[in-house]
């Protein structure tokens, strides 16, 4: 399925609602409109969040650079998650930047699900709250 306007908006607005939520259970947020949050061992981290048919995580470069670790979350029913963490120097050295043509090329870095699941490390299972 290609990606268009209204679906990034909608593909954005799931990342940021849901990551809020789990990162409110995994720490502490420390930013009313990022999903950055201190871990409980004091380290920064940001939790990107991908969906059944969207197996790209992507984290914007300055949010990428002010934090200790990347928390990603996969979900294929929006309530159940599986998570990993990469260390920062591990997303810069296998995420790919933005593609040609995109306005956030040089300004945002992805990695592939295969490439979390391979180059990070596993957290287990979080189930998310019910509201």
């Amino acid at each position: 399925m290609t990606q268009d306007a209204a679906s990034g908006r909608e593909g954005r607005d799931f990342g940021m609602q849901t990551g809020r939520a789990l990162a409110a259970q995994l720490g502490t947020l420390v930013s009313k409109t990022a999903t950055e949050l201190r871990l409980p061992d004091r380290r920064m981290a940001t939790l990107r969040v991908a969906r059944k048919g969207n197996t790209t995580f992507g984290c914007l470069n300055t949010l990428r650079d002010r934090v200790d670790v990347i928390l990603c979350a996969y979900t294929k029913d929006g309530r159940s998650f599986d998570l990993w963490e990469l260390p920062v120097a591990i997303w810069r050295l296998h995420a790919r930047d933005a593609s040609t043509g995109s306005t956030l090329r040089g300004k945002l870095t992805q990695m592939s699900r295969s490439a979390v699941i391979l180059h990070g490390k596993a957290l287990g299972r979080v189930v998310l709250n019910a509201a």
